[in-house]
């Protein structure tokens, strides 16, 4: 486990290290892991360029406003789309690639905790839409620009991972019938596979998938079905006893958004050099040390060794082949079908 006092010791270095006006786009900042890690991001960086996606204009504002008083010097926008929408999407990414010719960074972190198994207009399992569909599109949208970038390239995908991957139903990619215990081994193997596959692609860019841990966040209160009356439940007889603090939660964001422990396979953007105590690069999906995709647990440790053999063989098998034509597939679809 990287220490929370290390983590703090490298984001302090980070003024010193990575250059100003470094571009970040927070999908999903205007709350909860994302909201937090944003603001700590504003306070460590010089003359940020930030983009804030969200669906909550009047959040946004209130954000927008801390922010600027946090560091007079940044530039701030916020882009109300929902990320539930590939359409939106898409439509998000043409308005940032007509502005911008490169971004440094870019953290997910959108969800909607609709565990109903219901459908977007789109025809996508609503909750695969936040979490799993309309990340990968960003990803391959923006890459162009993450890739024009030096000193940092990377892309942090708050959501299932540190080793959770579990075995895939190929027959139900979007999990519209999955056993509730196999969606989060399921989606976090879709993930990692497909990630991984874009990561070799593209070396100069870091990847990390990161389950945060149980955080107090409004999305728990909004988590539906039985599994979210369960959550509530516990949370209410247990307290925050076992909880990730929000606080801690947004220092270990930022740590995963910069140092250079979890660095692009090749390449110069490596971020912020490690500080001393952190003298290690991680390990990646794929076993090799510093291999440029990651998929890490709340406290930053992770595949393990199960999960690396389980992706290796997905990735023989051509289970991982299946898995990145379905995706590019329904994207095809819904593009066709929005013209």
């Amino acid at each position: 486990m990287v220490s929370l006092s290390l983590i703090k010791k490298s984001n302090a270095t980070i003024p010193d290290h990575l250059p100003p006006s470094l571009v970040a786009i927070f999908v999903g900042g205007t709350s909860g892991i994302g909201e937090a890690t944003l603001k700590l991001f504003t306070k460590s960086t010089s003359k940020p360029h930030i983009y804030i996606i969200g669906r909550s204009l009047s959040s946004a504002e209130r954000i927008i406003a801390e922010c600027r008083t946090l560091n007079p010097s940044g530039n701030y926008e916020f882009c109300q789309k929902d990320m539930t929408s590939m359409g939106d999407t898409r439509r998000l990414c043409d308005e940032i690639r007509s502005k911008e010719k490169v971004v440094n960074l870019l953290i997910l972190s959108a969800g909607d905790p609709d565990l109903s198994r219901t459908k977007t207009s789109e025809g996508l399992h609503r909750l695969f839409a936040a979490q799993y569909y309309s990340r990968i599109l960003l990803m391959t949208q923006l890459l162009p620009l993450l890739l024009n970038a030096e000193s940092l390239s990377r892309i942090v995908n708050v959501s299932t991972g540190g080793g959770s991957e579990g075995a895939i139903d190929t027959s139900d990619m979007q999990a519209l019938t999955l056993p509730m215990m196999q969606l989060r081994g399921h989606a976090s193997t879709m993930l990692s596979l497909s990630l991984n596959r874009i990561a070799q692609e593209n070396p100069t860019v870091a990847f990390i998938t990161q389950h945060p841990g149980t955080v107090a966040t409004p999305a728990l209160g909004r988590m539906t079905g039985i599994f979210g009356v369960v959550i509530r439940f516990l949370t209410s007889i247990l307290g925050w006893a076992f909880a990730v603090p929000i606080d801690e939660s947004a220092e270990r964001h930022l740590y995963l958004a910069t140092s250079s422990a979890y660095p692009p396979r090749e390449g110069s953007a490596k971020g912020v050099p490690m500080v001393g105590g952190l003298e290690e690069l991680h390990e990646g999906v794929d076993g090799e040390v510093g291999s440029g995709c990651y998929s890490l647990g709340w406290n930053g440790e992770g595949p393990g060794r199960k999960a690396v053999e389980l992706l290796e063989g997905y990735g023989r098998d051509g289970t991982g082949d299946a898995v990145w034509e379905h995706t590019m597939g329904e994207f095809e679809r819904i593009q066709r079908e929005d013209r």
